[in-house]
């Protein structure tokens, strides 16, 4: 399992744990069982399909858009952070 680690500002929707174990082969896959598991957060990482523009993934410290966006492959070393994005102007 790998661990995610929740920012303070979306722990709100993972009744304020804000370090989880979850099982997924990608990035996305990962979100989904997290989205599962903590469903008051499912609207703010799944869109449609895909991921949401509204949070930023790192995976072991590199964004994830730099990487293989979320088809990003994870395994149990992985360390996976999950801000909140910021806009505004």
């Amino acid at each position: 399992m790998a661990e995610v680690l929740i920012s303070k500002p979306l722990s709100r929707y993972t009744g304020n744990k804000r370090k989880l174990q979850l099982k997924g082969h990608t990035v996305l896959e990962l979100l989904r069982e997290l989205a599962d598991e903590c469903p008051d957060l499912k609207d703010k990482v799944i869109k449609g399909s895909g991921l949401s523009k509204l949070v930023i993934v790192y995976v072991n410290g590199k964004d994830i858009r730099l990487l293989n966006d979320e088809d990003t492959v994870v395994d149990d070393k992985c360390e996976i952070r999950l801000l909140e994005a910021l806009a505004g102007g």
